[in-house]
């Protein structure tokens, strides 16, 4: 009999944590996997350099993010080992996803959104930089975590849970503060009738803002400006497309622009077209759930609040201002976006099972091709690459020069020479990006002092490989006017700045 009890118990328990912990095992598996293949990229060289205190671009308005990376990089500042802290909240986030979506609705639904985030490409990137973003959702979906609580049960504890992990997502990126929308809808609807429980999350709501009152003003006085005035006043206005493309970019494919290039196959681009299309289905079925009085299910509502309005927020501001209705800037909405899809894929699973197979299996190929994608193909700048280049092929009597952006003064570099560990006389030359001519007088004096010169030059440049004339006078700076050119090394990504080497060797 005792045995017995205790063989059910094992099945029990196996029932319960298995699945979700293969999940697990898989986002793990997907995440560690080419951890440190490639370089590091502009936006993680900020984060070193933030976490340093050497770059101050945004204030204190990441603070978060950047105090555990700081405390991160006392134990190792390899590649891998600092991607390493996206990987564990990357990892804890599909978990949290999990107990999220089992307040919403039934365990298979969980199972399912846990596992869209697992494969997500979208979310593998983002667990394996050196940036905030999985930080970010974790946080959020504990927020959103704790206010269900909340609303199921009224206590002092979860909303003070609510309020902590609330500011903690707006002190990891500002965006979040957009998620105070649908909460206060939710509770003040909820408890419209119940005034204790109201002013408790008011108190809430006054605690988060004046502890965020400090950072807000640098951002809307000198911060926000300098970014909404920066490079995402350039972009284009969303349309319904970039819009849509969302779904793509946050589930199978990311990033959805690469459909932009002329190589892509048509039959591949159709095929992804259609998902898109299943995936709107999806979305709908969930919000016919939601509203039929049938199925009326307020949590659903919820999760829908914290989807869209969001969402709409960003898009807002997108349209008025400048466009920031980019894939990392709503990430932290997409945990809400994978809860409705599983919950409409179930739904179509009662109603009609052989479509609910047809769908998942065209699934499974969607993300099996982005993630195919994702693995194979250079989305980082890979400074391996041309170290590798120039290691292989240099001489004792050469030289390299670098050429990059100077973004913000006194920031150390973490680019070529974080990985060059070399003999060779390395110089770098910044170019800001307000400057008209490369480089400074000092800079310029000391390349004269050097030139002209016999042996030969590696000439990389980052960023500003479209700048022919500078490079062309870096060139007959340092080996005169009569030189030869060999392009060594190329590449750019998707996503990155292009990044080239060339080895110019005088003629004699």
């Amino acid at each position: 009999m005792k045995v017995a009890q205790q063989n059910s118990i094992r099945i029990d328990f196996l029932k319960r944590w298995l699945p979700i912990a293969l999940i697990l095992l898989l986002a793990t598996v997907l995440r560690l996997y080419q951890l440190g293949t490639e370089g590091l990229w502009l936006d993680e060289m900020f984060s070193i350099g933030s976490a340093q205190n050497d770059d101050t671009s945004f204030g204190n308005s990441r603070v978060v993010y950047f105090f555990l990376l700081g405390f991160w990089m006392k134990f190792g500042t390899s590649d891998s080992w600092l991607r390493g802290l996206a990987v564990i909240f990357g990892i804890t986030s599909v978990f949290l996803i999990y107990k999220l979506a089992l307040q919403i609705s039934e365990k298979p639904v969980a199972l399912i959104a846990a596992l869209i985030m697992a494969l997500s490409p979208l979310f593998i990137w983002h667990s394996q930089e050196i940036r905030y973003y999985t930080l970010s959702t974790f946080i959020t979906i504990a927020g959103s975590l704790a206010l269900i609580y909340a609303l199921e049960n009224p206590k002092n504890f979860s909303l003070g849970c609510w309020s902590i992990a609330r500011l903690l997502a707006i002190l990891t990126t500002p965006l979040n503060i957009t998620l105070l929308l649908p909460d206060s809808i939710i509770f003040g609807w909820k408890f419209r009738q119940q005034k204790r429980w109201l002013i408790v999350f008011g108190t809430g709501l006054l605690f988060i803002c004046i502890s965020w009152l400090p950072t807000a003003f640098d951002l809307a006085t000198v911060f926000g400006p300098q970014f909404m005035d920066g490079w995402a006043k350039e972009l284009p206005k969303p349309d319904i497309r970039h819009i849509i493309a969302r779904l793509i970019g946050f589930t199978v494919f990311w990033p959805p622009s690469v459909f932009e290039s002329k190589d892509v196959n048509a039959i591949v681009l159709s095929y992804y077209k259609l998902i898109t299309l299943v995936l709107i289905y999806l979305l709908g079925v969930a919000l016919f759930i939601a509203f039929k009085k049938r199925y009326h299910s307020p949590k659903l509502i919820w999760v829908m609040a914290w989807a869209f309005l969001p969402a709409a927020s960003i898009l807002f501001i997108s349209y008025i201002k400048s466009n920031i209705w980019i894939d990392r800037y709503l990430i932290f909405v997409s945990p809400y976006i994978f809860i409705l899809l599983a919950e409409g894929f179930m739904q179509i699973w009662h109603w009609q099972r052989q479509i609910a197979i047809v769908l998942a299996i065209s699934y499974l190929v969607a993300v099996g091709g982005g993630l195919g994608n994702y693995y194979t193909t250079l989305y980082r700048d890979d400074w391996r690459g041309v170290v590798q280049s120039i290691r292989s092929n240099e001489k004792p009597t050469d030289i390299i020069i670098y050429y990059s952006p100077i973004f913000y003064e006194g920031r150390k570099d973490y680019s070529l020479t974080r990985y060059y560990n070399g003999q060779l006389p390395l110089y770098h030359i910044h170019n800001s990006p307000q400057a008209d001519e490369w480089g400074s007088l000092e800079t310029e004096q000391e390349l004269n002092n050097l030139s002209p010169i016999k042996s030969r030059l590696w000439l990389v440049c980052w960023k500003l490989c479209e700048q022919k004339k500078d490079m062309k006078s870096i060139q007959e700076t340092i080996v005169g006017t009569k030189f030869q050119v060999e392009k060594k090394w190329f590449s750019k990504s998707p996503v990155t700045q292009p990044l080239e080497a060339y080895l110019i060797t005088p003629d004699d």
